[in-house]
């Protein structure tokens, strides 16, 4: 891999768990450095992350938040966030995040509050909607996911009690 090896961690790290298959190009063609057979059978085989819902609820949350060359969050900013699903969530911040790729998430009402490694995908702004950003959790610990899915849960459970 020629990929620096800063780069070659972050990718290593952000695909682990997942089913890969390296490849190399050699004259303008793909050549499979692992196995393609297990690599489909990897997929097959696989349990999907989202064995819940998937949709995200709206909640109010209070976060802190860090550039990706802050991991210990030692120069965060405070933000809110109001969409919250178990692969990522929304969020709304005074700072200006434009030009980041990753940033880290606190979410101080978990549980475990170590900061979650995000990919920073898009920035939303729609006339009747407050601005923000929506990321997509790309390190998080099994038990901030399975505290996320229990918010989650608990909160599909009042909003069916509600429409009763």
């Amino acid at each position: 891999m020629q990929t620096p090896c800063c780069d070659r961690n972050r990718i290593l790290s952000v695909s682990s768990g997942l089913p890969t298959i390296r490849t190399l190009e050699k004259y303008k063609h793909a050549i499979f450095l692992d196995d393609h057979e297990n690599f489909l059978c990897n997929c097959l085989n696989r349990k999907h992350s989202t064995a819940g819902p998937a949709c995200p609820i709206n909640v109010n949350i209070e976060t802190e938040i860090s550039l990706e060359d802050d991991p210990a969050m030692a120069q965060s900013i405070n933000g809110t966030i109001h969409h919250l699903s178990e692969e990522g969530c929304s969020f709304h911040t005074n700072a200006d995040l434009k030009n980041n790729d990753f940033i880290y998430l606190k979410i101080s009402s978990l549980n475990n509050r170590l900061p979650i490694f995000c990919g920073l995908y898009t920035e939303n702004c729609v006339h009747r909607c407050s601005c923000g950003f929506r990321v997509k959790f790309l390190d998080i610990k099994d038990d901030q996911k399975k505290e996320i899915r229990s918010i989650i849960e608990h909160s599909n459970i009042d909003e069916n009690r509600l429409a009763s």
